[in-house]
């Protein structure tokens, strides 16, 4: 609900995360690589959520990572 939740919000989709989820398709390329693809009507909106699912995952992972890095240093 955080990442697609901020997806949501920053592109005004008339959506719940839960929704979002289900027109979402993720595949684990490798440890470090995962392919994401969205379902839409409109193929630039698809794109916009990829995106935006990318961006915020992305950040929200620094998040956590530097979170118990802190922790560890503590």
């Amino acid at each position: 609900p955080t990442v697609l939740g901020s997806v949501i919000r920053e592109l005004r989709l008339p959506t719940t995360p839960a929704t979002l989820a289900d027109q979402l398709d993720v595949k684990e390329l490798t440890s470090q690589v995962l392919r994401v693809s969205a379902r839409d009507q409109d193929p630039a909106r698809a794109s916009a959520i990829v995106n935006g699912v990318v961006d915020r995952f992305t950040a929200y992972f620094g998040e956590l990572r530097s979170r118990e890095a802190r922790k560890q240093l503590a």
